[in-house]
């Protein structure tokens, strides 16, 4: 069988990008695989497809992550290109589309920026400095009233999926309203702190915690082993259910997960004050989900269930 080189992968994905996919890099790989977009340029690309017995695991693993995630959250493209085209008949034209590129950061309101900076290079490999960079603070409101807007970056390294890297941007600005009137955003967020306490004891995943960004990474028990041996709180929890699982067989909320199913797991950890980030990993199936997290008990890790109150 043939495997697929890196350069027949670049071109199969630049031309179902050429062909008008609005789609990623890899996203544009699945998107040929899922409605047929194969394009030929050259004359022996038909011959070459035909020869491929299987996909270079090393090359092609991440772009099969995505396939899958795309089908089990958003449908089939195929459907979606059929509501657009739907769409586009109604308006009797062609409407040009926003193609989406990248995440470029997220932000959060926060009473203490710097101390949400460092959490989340401690406990989660990222490395951090004031924003806009270098140390140096670029606001100093003359209006000596209230607290300096403060600003601090976390910054995550360049990946293949994310290749211009990421940044968590955190703000503290008394300026804004609310000012320091009740409830502005520190108040909320030590509250709901004071609230929550240590969820790692109670095991209870609350209303506040969907509010939260998901991180991708290839596995979480580096993060976990600091999280333990720190005492930072965390609570785990998967959209699957199988084999190791404390609910598996007859308490799976959704019923029991086949090996190969796609599964979207992570971890919950509290960043300062009150903000949820969560790790996740082995998204391709949850035979990949069980091997990347191995440092949590079966009564840690959950599988999410709506009805009950954790």
């Amino acid at each position: 069988a043939q495997v697929l080189t890196g350069e027949f992968v670049l071109d199969m994905a630049s031309r179902c990008l050429a062909a008008g996919a609005c789609v990623s890099f890899f996203a544009g790989i699945g998107f040929c695989l899922l409605v047929g977009q194969f394009l030929p340029v050259n004359p022996g690309l038909a011959r070459r497809l035909e020869a491929v017995g299987h996909w270079a695991d090393h090359e092609l693993s991440h772009a099969i992550m995505i396939i899958h995630a795309e089908i089990a959250n958003r449908g089939s493209l195929g459907a979606r290109a059929g509501v657009a085209s739907q769409a586009s008949e109604v308006e009797g034209k062609h409407e040009k589309q926003s193609c989406f590129k990248y995440v470029h950061k997220h932000t959060y309101a926060t009473g203490d920026p710097k101390a949400a900076a460092y959490f989340v290079a401690k406990y989660f490999g990222a490395w951090c400095n004031h924003e806009p960079g270098h140390g140096k603070q670029r606001t100093h409101c003359k209006d000596t009233e209230f607290e300096q807007p403060m600003t601090w970056n976390a910054y995550f390294p360049a990946s293949l999926e994310q290749p211009l890297g990421f940044s968590i941007h955190f703000v503290k600005n008394p300026h804004k309203f609310p000012a320091q009137a009740p409830m502005n955003e520190t108040e909320l967020g030590l509250l709901v702190e004071k609230w929550r306490g240590n969820f790692s004891q109670t095991g209870r995943f609350d209303q506040f915690m969907d509010n939260h960004l998901g991180l991708v990474f290839d596995t979480l028990d580096p993060l976990v082993e600091k999280w333990q041996r720190d005492g930072v709180p965390f609570i785990c929890r998967s959209w699957c259910c199988g084999p190791g699982m404390e609910q598996w067989p007859d308490r799976c909320p959704f019923g029991p997960s086949s090996d190969m199913d796609f599964c979207e797991q992570g971890c919950y950890v509290e960043v300062p004050h009150g903000i949820i980030l969560e790790a996740l990993c082995g998204m391709e199936n949850y035979t990949a989900s069980r091997k990347c997290l191995t440092k949590v008990g079966p009564h840690q890790l959950k599988s999410f269930d709506l009805c009950s109150d954790n």
